[in-house]
């Protein structure tokens, strides 16, 4: 590294180029309020508007110019042109910052150039710094959204897990730093920092008052608020969800239900103000998520569904309670009682929410977090925030139920062989894979 981070005046820091709920914008946020110079660029096209990107109209130009080429009707030649293009645009970007900037941390896996271009990052001792959120990194086979895109193909979730093994080797190569979380860092090698050591930066300006609707009563009578905010539905868990509300509706309960989705962060924001608590997912493999993060800015309770609850419970003892908040997290199956517990108990729900939101504001505002990347890119984290991913052993998966899990790994497993899981690395949860799913259910995958 060419600078140190206490170079605070001569220090640039790139940021992007994604933004996974708000959080590269705020990381942005952490690094000015710090003094840092931090130049933030997402280029994705949604609807989320969490935060403004530097270079407005060069990043508005690639993304014109993607949009094009994803357009069929334009043929071969159009598309050609298009990509062309989008390629010249992303380079001027890619020349202006690596001629400016000294760090860069990228979100979700992504590079300028689909990871070719950090070579030359390195060849010019850039730091790099990548941060993974899960789907990014997540072995196919344990993921709810790649075996949805790659339904009923064993040939296609192989090719895709091959490919994602391998940009992850690629990854861990010229990575000064990785951040991410055990549950779903299965192809990775190296020891990363935990993500909920280093922080979620959270909200900001801080969110308003926890409980607008006043006192709720524990006799069960008063209308309970409820908000779920799902941004992919089906691996999110919503049918279940939605489906114990209404049984328990049918049992007597008040619930005023709110499901939001696809919408810009303000509305989400707005929502969880007036909530009583947030039922966030139900087949999660990380203890919290973007929306959990913002509900408990605002005080309000959490519900995740996870077959890792007790992994989560076990490793939050073990590094203490300084690490990550206390959400609510609970088993799959025990969705519906969760949600019954959380609506019934009005004053510990409260006292949950009070609690929530007074560690995010203390650990987790964007300047914390920024503090906290600083010392992990000048080798200055202590030992403890760090996990080895070879004693990795949950293999439950995120977004789908456990049966579908052993269906889809079980029919892999006879379509390539041991080696389709890309776990060599790991030869001992490779065998603990290998002899969990080799007896599983009828297959349901086509070769």
């Amino acid at each position: 590294m060419t600078k140190r981070v206490d170079d605070v005046g001569s220090l640039r820091i790139f940021v992007g180029l994604r933004d996974i709920s708000g959080y590269f914008s705020r990381l942005k946020l952490g690094f000015t309020s710090l003094g840092y110079r931090c130049f933030f660029v997402d280029l994705d096209n949604h609807r989320f508007n969490y935060g403004p990107s530097d270079f407005p109209w060069l990043c508005k130009q690639i993304r014109f110019f993607h949009h094009k080429r994803g357009i069929t009707s334009f043929g071969f030649i159009g598309r050609t042109t298009w990509f062309l293009l989008e390629n010249a645009a992303t380079f001027v970007l890619f020349a202006q910052v690596t001629l400016t900037c000294h760090v860069f941390i990228f979100a979700f896996g992504d590079t300028f150039f689909s990871l070719r271009e950090l070579w030359v990052l390195r060849l010019l001792r850039k730091t790099i710094v990548f941060v993974f959120a899960g789907s990014d990194i997540r072995p196919p086979y344990l993921n709810g959204v790649a075996v949805i895109e790659n339904a009923n193909s064993c040939k296609e979730l192989a090719d895709h897990t091959v490919k994602m093994a391998n940009r992850c080797k690629k990854m861990e190569r010229f990575a000064d730093v990785i951040i991410s979380y055990p549950t779903y860092s299965h192809f990775l090698r190296r020891k990363a920092a935990l993500v909920t050591t280093v922080g979620f930066p959270i909200p900001a300006p801080p969110l308003r008052q926890p409980f607008p609707n006043g006192d709720k009563t524990s006799d069960g009578d008063e209308t309970v608020s409820i908000l779920h905010a799902p941004s992919r539905p089906v691996t999110k868990g919503s049918e279940i969800i939605r489906k114990a509300i209404s049984e328990l509706i049918a049992k007597g309960y008040k619930i005023n239900y709110t499901e939001l989705s696809d919408q810009p962060n303000e509305t989400v924001i707005s929502e969880i103000q007036k909530c009583d608590f947030v039922v966030d997912q139900v087949f999660s493999d990380a203890p919290m998520s973007g929306l959990a993060v913002e509900a408990a800015t605002a005080g309000k309770p959490v519900i995740i569904g996870s077959y890792a609850a007790e992994i989560f419970e076990q490793f939050h003892n073990t590094i203490g309670s300084r690490s990550i908040p206390r959400f609510h997290v609970c088993y799959p199956e025990n969705l519906k009682d969760a949600i019954e517990q959380m609506m019934t108990v009005s004053a510990q729900r409260e006292e949950h929410g009070k609690q929530l939101k007074q560690f995010v504001r203390d650990r987790w505002t964007s300047s914390a977090v920024a503090a906290r990347f600083l010392r992990l890119i000048n080798r200055q984290a202590p030992s403890d925030w760090f996990f080895s991913p070879l004693e990795i052993q949950y293999y439950s998966g995120y977004g789908m139920p456990k049966e579908t899990v052993r269906r889809v790994a079980r029919d892999l497993l006879r379509y390539g062989g041991t080696s389709a899981f890309q776990l060599s690395h790991n030869p001992q949860l490779e065998e603990v894979l290998t002899s969990s799913f080799h007896s599983a259910n009828p297959k349901n995958f086509r070769s």
